[in-house]
Protein backbone atom coordinates (compact mmCIF):
# COMPACT_ATOMS: atom_id res chain seq x y z
CA UNK A 1 0.00 0.00 0.00
CA UNK A 2 2.79 2.20 0.65
CA UNK A 3 4.57 1.97 -2.90
CA UNK A 4 1.34 2.53 -3.97
CA UNK A 5 0.51 6.04 -2.54
CA UNK A 6 4.49 6.71 -3.23
CA UNK A 7 4.34 6.09 -6.81
CA UNK A 8 0.90 8.03 -6.82
CA UNK A 9 2.59 11.35 -5.22
CA UNK A 10 5.52 10.99 -7.29
CA UNK A 11 3.10 11.17 -10.82
CA UNK A 12 0.97 13.76 -8.80
CA UNK A 13 4.22 15.83 -8.44
CA UNK A 14 5.27 15.12 -11.91
CA UNK A 15 1.80 16.19 -13.08
CA UNK A 16 2.26 19.57 -11.53
CA UNK A 17 5.58 20.22 -12.09
CA UNK A 18 4.77 19.31 -15.74
CA UNK A 19 2.21 21.96 -15.42
CA UNK A 20 3.97 24.66 -13.81
CA UNK A 21 6.78 24.45 -16.39
CA UNK A 22 4.13 24.88 -18.91
CA UNK A 23 2.76 28.12 -17.38
CA UNK A 24 6.25 29.41 -16.86
CA UNK A 25 7.48 29.09 -20.82
CA UNK A 26 4.45 29.74 -22.82
CA UNK A 27 4.08 33.46 -21.53
CA UNK A 28 8.14 34.36 -22.19
CA UNK A 29 7.63 32.56 -25.92
CA UNK A 30 4.76 34.20 -26.62
CA UNK A 31 5.96 37.68 -25.89
CA UNK A 32 9.44 36.64 -27.52
CA UNK A 33 7.32 35.94 -30.74
CA UNK A 34 5.33 39.52 -30.24
CA UNK A 35 7.53 41.64 -29.83
CA UNK A 36 11.13 40.63 -30.97
CA UNK A 37 12.36 41.40 -33.66
CA UNK A 38 13.16 45.02 -35.86
CA UNK A 39 10.58 47.52 -35.66
CA UNK A 40 10.66 51.39 -37.73
CA UNK A 41 8.15 54.15 -38.59
CA UNK A 42 7.77 57.83 -37.71
CA UNK A 43 7.83 59.94 -34.28
CA UNK A 44 6.11 63.31 -33.57
CA UNK A 45 6.86 65.92 -30.61
CA UNK A 46 6.71 69.02 -30.02
CA UNK A 47 10.20 69.28 -30.76
CA UNK A 48 12.16 67.47 -33.13
CA UNK A 49 10.11 64.66 -35.65
CA UNK A 50 11.30 62.01 -38.02
CA UNK A 51 11.93 58.46 -38.50
CA UNK A 52 12.44 55.70 -35.51
CA UNK A 53 13.56 52.06 -35.24
CA UNK A 54 13.45 49.90 -31.95
CA UNK A 55 14.98 46.47 -31.96
CA UNK A 56 14.25 44.12 -29.21
CA UNK A 57 15.74 41.02 -28.31
CA UNK A 58 15.59 38.95 -25.08
CA UNK A 59 19.08 37.61 -23.59
CA UNK A 60 18.90 35.12 -20.38
CA UNK A 61 15.48 36.09 -19.87
CA UNK A 62 16.28 40.00 -19.88
CA UNK A 63 14.44 42.21 -22.30
CA UNK A 64 16.57 44.81 -24.51
CA UNK A 65 15.90 47.25 -26.87
CA UNK A 66 18.08 49.70 -28.96
CA UNK A 67 16.07 52.90 -30.04
CA UNK A 68 17.43 54.97 -33.17
CA UNK A 69 15.67 58.63 -34.08
CA UNK A 70 16.96 59.96 -37.39
CA UNK A 71 15.63 63.70 -37.28
CA UNK A 72 17.17 67.26 -37.32
CA UNK A 73 18.35 68.24 -34.01
CA UNK A 74 17.60 64.72 -32.34
CA UNK A 75 21.01 64.24 -30.22
CA UNK A 76 22.27 60.39 -30.44
CA UNK A 77 20.46 57.86 -28.64
CA UNK A 78 22.42 56.56 -24.86
CA UNK A 79 22.05 52.54 -22.99
CA UNK A 80 18.64 52.04 -22.51
CA UNK A 81 17.44 51.20 -19.24
CA UNK A 82 14.68 49.82 -16.78
CA UNK A 83 13.31 48.14 -19.90
CA UNK A 84 9.97 45.88 -19.16
CA UNK A 85 7.98 43.91 -21.05
CA UNK A 86 5.05 42.75 -19.65
CA UNK A 87 1.83 41.45 -21.44
CA UNK A 88 1.63 43.86 -24.55
CA UNK A 89 3.04 47.01 -23.04
CA UNK A 90 6.27 47.93 -22.39
CA UNK A 91 8.25 50.61 -21.02
CA UNK A 92 11.73 51.68 -21.29
CA UNK A 93 14.24 55.52 -20.17
CA UNK A 94 17.30 56.09 -22.40
CA UNK A 95 19.19 59.11 -22.01
CA UNK A 96 19.48 61.12 -25.46
CA UNK A 97 22.16 64.02 -25.47
CA UNK A 98 21.23 66.04 -22.78
CA UNK A 99 17.51 64.47 -22.31
CA UNK A 100 16.34 61.41 -20.36
CA UNK A 101 13.69 59.85 -22.10
CA UNK A 102 11.00 57.81 -20.93
CA UNK A 103 9.01 55.56 -23.41
CA UNK A 104 5.84 53.55 -23.56
CA UNK A 105 3.50 51.86 -25.36
CA UNK A 106 1.94 48.48 -26.68
CA UNK A 107 2.21 46.30 -29.52
CA UNK A 108 -0.28 44.29 -31.41
CA UNK A 109 0.48 42.22 -34.49
CA UNK A 110 2.59 43.75 -36.56
CA UNK A 111 1.89 47.38 -34.93
CA UNK A 112 3.81 48.81 -31.81
CA UNK A 113 2.28 52.36 -30.51
CA UNK A 114 3.35 54.75 -28.02
CA UNK A 115 4.19 57.83 -26.07
CA UNK A 116 7.55 59.63 -25.04
CA UNK A 117 8.55 61.68 -22.25
CA UNK A 118 11.93 64.00 -22.26
CA UNK A 119 13.26 65.08 -19.59
CA UNK A 120 15.59 67.83 -18.65
CA UNK A 121 17.18 68.30 -14.62
CA UNK A 122 13.63 66.20 -13.51
CA UNK A 123 11.25 68.64 -15.44
CA UNK A 124 9.23 67.27 -18.26
CA UNK A 125 10.28 69.45 -21.07
CA UNK A 126 8.78 67.76 -24.14
CA UNK A 127 6.35 64.97 -24.87
CA UNK A 128 5.73 63.08 -28.39
CA UNK A 129 4.11 60.17 -29.97
CA UNK A 130 5.68 56.89 -32.39
CA UNK A 131 4.27 54.50 -34.57
CA UNK A 132 6.18 51.47 -35.57
CA UNK A 133 5.46 48.33 -37.84
CA UNK A 134 7.55 45.00 -37.71
CA UNK A 135 10.26 44.95 -40.26
CA UNK A 136 10.84 41.72 -41.85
Amino acid sequence: MQAWVSRRLAIAAGAVFGLLTLLTVTPASAQSATIAGNWKGTFVTDGPSGEMSMNWWQEYGIWNVETGLVAQEAPPPGDSREVKVEGSTFSFAQIFGDFDVLFRGSFEGDALKGTLEAYQGGAVVGTGSFTLTRQP
